[in-house]
């Protein structure tokens, strides 16, 4: 490809860069050869995370510089000339994952990978339609770090690792790419892009590459983290965290979740006000389009709202609890007592039944409104009017109280993910834009406690008195 054509692609584009093998910094085995030759011999890994992944120094000429997957079709991996560098390529995927025609990633990976490179591709095997595919190493790999790992069977015998699970432990492109670098014989690794904080990376992949990252300081490798990494990251056990939740915390979030309500509370008493004002004329003068406008939009604020006294509710009615079931001792009931995990777990499995049940009641009531909107369409008649108007403010009524145990739930989940020292973007689980309902006497029936409570902040339903049976 001539070069005032390569200089002129753009290396993301939507329908995936092929031009970026073409455009080379320099011949990548002049730039392996320098690495050999360098102490301490260095390898660059490159993962996807935002946050560091544009940091890596590109511009290393004694260094090499390893991608993988569908890094190619971003912006990032190219030095300071604007040109395209790297020294080896992982695609660790089976086959039918990488030729699949509808990659999210990009759409025409299968045909780059089937172009000719100048750096070889680590694959599971080498394949013939990939003319630059090299067979991972795995067996080398395990038989290398695994021999000193023993199983002890059922039957008392003791066993090698690899007899027992046949493989090592690899849950990641960054596992199978720190351990290529190790059996390389690389003496000083820089991590650029990788952070192991979604979901999927959490849960079964952050402990992999916590092994491989242990291995090489146990190795006298060294490792290079930029800055911003939380890899390796966390609080040290029974210093710095707890498997209890006390009152002067209940107390501080309690605090920051009522400055947060206000404004909410008086955004949704004005757009309620707006709605009821219109919904209170009739005849001509009445404007229909803009009143189901504001519905919604009371629908929207109200959830907000909602979803914050939920929460609210939830850790006053905690506090209550311990206080209660502790009357007599001083430390307990002033800012000694605590709520443990297993009490919380237990409390998030009530809610979670409590949603099902309140989100199988909306979804009743919701179908009968949109049916009377459809029966409205044929025959516009006052009984029909009149039966809309109140269907919709017993939706709005469950919507509200299913905000108020989304809100309680989801601060006994922020609990648990604390405990665990867990980041908070691997809520993927459960959607904190979601939202949920409860009343304050509700979750104190739930926590067992018989006190009565002449304070019980009731759903916010822009004042109109609950009817959730007249639908």
């Amino acid at each position: 490809m001539p070069t005032d054509e390569i200089e002129k692609l753009n290396t993301a584009e939507t329908d995936g860069n092929l031009a970026a093998p073409y455009q080379s910094w320099e011949d990548s085995l002049v730039a392996t050869k320098k690495t050999r030759l360098t102490k301490p011999r260095t390898v660059i890994l490159c993962g996807f995370a935002g946050n560091s992944r544009h940091l890596a120094p590109y511009d290393r000429r004694n260094a090499e510089v390893w991608g993988l997957n569908e890094a190619y079709n971003h912006d990032f991996m190219k030095n300071s000339k604007g040109e395209f560098r790297v020294d080896r390529w992982l695609q660790m995927h089976r086959y039918e994952d990488w030729s699949r025609r509808n990659n999210p990633n990009d759409k025409r990976h299968p045909e780059w990978m089937r172009s000719e490179h100048n750096y070889p591709i680590y694959m599971q095997q080498k394949w013939d339609d990939v003319p630059n595919s090299v067979e991972f190493p795995l067996e080398a790999i395990d038989n290398e770090f695994f021999q000193n790992l023993m199983v002890i069977t059922e039957e008392g015998k003791e066993v090698n690792w690899l007899e027992a699970h046949e493989h090592g432990y690899y849950t990641s492109s960054f596992a199978w790419m720190i351990a290529l670098a190790l059996h390389e014989g690389f003496e000083r690794i820089e991590v650029w892009g990788f952070n192991m904080g979604s979901q999927s990376e959490y849960l079964y992949q952050a402990g992999s590459g916590a092994f491989w990252m242990g291995y090489c300081l146990g190795r006298d490798v060294q490792l290079v983290f930029p800055e911003r990494t939380p890899l390796l990251l966390g609080n040290m056990y029974g210093y710095e965290f707890s498997q209890i939740m006390q009152i002067p915390d209940m107390e501080k979030r309690v605090s920051t979740l009522r400055n947060a309500w206000q404004p909410r509370f008086q955004k949704a008493a004005f757009v309620a006000g707006r709605r009821m004002q219109l919904q209170s004329i009739h005849g001509e003068y009445r404007n229909e389009e803009l009143e189901n406008k504001l519905f919604f939009e009371e629908i929207e604020t109200t959830t907000d709202v909602n979803f914050h006294s939920g929460a609210i509710a939830e850790l006053e009615a905690m506090m209550r609890y311990i206080r209660i079931r502790h009357p007599d001792d001083p430390l307990w009931t002033s800012k000694e007592g605590w709520v443990d995990r297993l009490a919380i777990e237990m409390r998030v499995t009530t809610l979670t039944k409590k949603i099902t049940e309140l989100k199988e009641i909306l979804a009743t009531v919701t179908g009968a409104r949109l049916e009377v909107v459809h029966m409205l369409e044929e025959y516009e008649t006052p009984e029909l009017k009149k039966r809309e108007v109140l269907i919709r403010q017993a939706e709005l009524n469950w919507i509200n109280r299913l905000n108020r145990y989304m809100g309680a739930w989801t601060e006994q989940k922020l609990a648990i993910l604390n405990m665990d020292q867990r980041p908070r973007n691997t809520l993927d689980d459960f959607n904190l834009g979601s939202r949920l309902t409860l009343t304050d006497d509700e979750v104190t029936n739930v926590l067992d406690l018989t006190e009565d409570d002449d304070e019980v902040e009731e759903d916010y339903n822009g004042g109109q008195e609950d009817t959730p049976d007249e639908a």
